[in-house]
């Protein structure tokens, strides 16, 4: 039963979402950060 319903298909997602977020969030750390050098 538990195998079939959306919430545990959810669930399962949930793992590489947070790890797409913190890519995102390492690219845009860095981006901030190279322009901060560049207009230096």
């Amino acid at each position: 039963m538990h195998c079939c319903t959306p919430n545990s298909h959810f669930i399962g997602l949930i793992p590489s979402i947070e790890k797409f977020l913190g890519v995102i969030m390492s690219v845009m750390v860095l981006g901030i950060a190279y322009n901060e050098i560049i207009s230096k």
